[in-house]
């Protein structure tokens, strides 16, 4: 930390948002076969961007487990940027460096100060799905502010 550099470790399980009776009657859920859900660490990330594409990796990877009925089990995965195997060209692949097994060594203490994150419709505070208020309320990205500055300001891409 001393040199402004980052280090940390990501934890990721998926698991079924509403389950039974609970789940409101335009979402279909169901519970995760048996033995997914459990929680996966990355370890030793070191930028925001290897957290981001770790943790959108860990959770595809492990919903096509548990749409496969392949367990996913408790483990410790590292994050490689660059492309390893011809499923993954574009890299930001984990991979396993031990498996956990039951071991009590590996207990998992949630922060009681940071709650769940639901994103649902009563959460966001309007009658849009997740995906149309991410739609909505994204700001601009660079290639649109180019593309806009260009184009109502006449001015050059290179100063855009």
């Amino acid at each position: 930390m001393e040199e402004g550099s980052l280090r940390c470790d990501l934890n990721v399980s998926i698991a079924p948002i509403f389950e039974g009776d609970l789940a409101p009657s335009h979402i279909q859920r169901s519970k995760l076969p048996e033995g997914n859900g459990h929680r996966v660490e990355v370890k030793n990330l070191n930028s925001l961007r290897q957290i981001i594409s770790a943790a959108e990796y860990e959770v595809l990877r492990q919903s096509i487990l548990a749409r496969n009925n392949t367990p996913t089990g408790r483990e410790t995965r590292t994050f490689h940027v660059k492309p390893i195997s011809k499923e993954f060209p574009f890299g930001g692949e984990t991979i396993i460096i031990r498996k956990k097994g039951d071991s009590v060594d590996y207990r998992f203490m949630p922060e009681p100060d940071i709650p769940p994150l639901i994103l649902d419709e009563e959460s966001l505070g309007s009658n849009l799905n997740l995906e149309e208020f991410i739609e909505e309320n994204m700001p601009e990205l660079p290639e649109e502010t180019v593309a806009r500055l260009v184009n109502d300001y006449g001015i050059s891409q290179d100063v855009a």
